[in-house]
């Protein structure tokens, strides 16, 4: 994540942070940004196996 507490005048004056999360910290998160920026979720995709069978 790259932040600025202003209009960045060179490289230098953006800061850069590494956040690190599991699988089910990255559901929760990502579920929060859905329904905070008022978006739906997209829908689950069909298994491949079962994409192949129906078509």
């Amino acid at each position: 994540m790259q932040s600025t507490r202003s209009t960045p005048k060179s490289p230098a004056d953006i800061e850069e942070f590494h956040y690190y999360m599991d699988k089910d910290q990255a559901v929760t998160l990502a579920n929060f940004l859905f329904r905070v920026s008022g978006h739906t979720a997209p829908e689950p995709a069909k298994p491949k196996w079962l994409r192949k069978l129906i078509g």
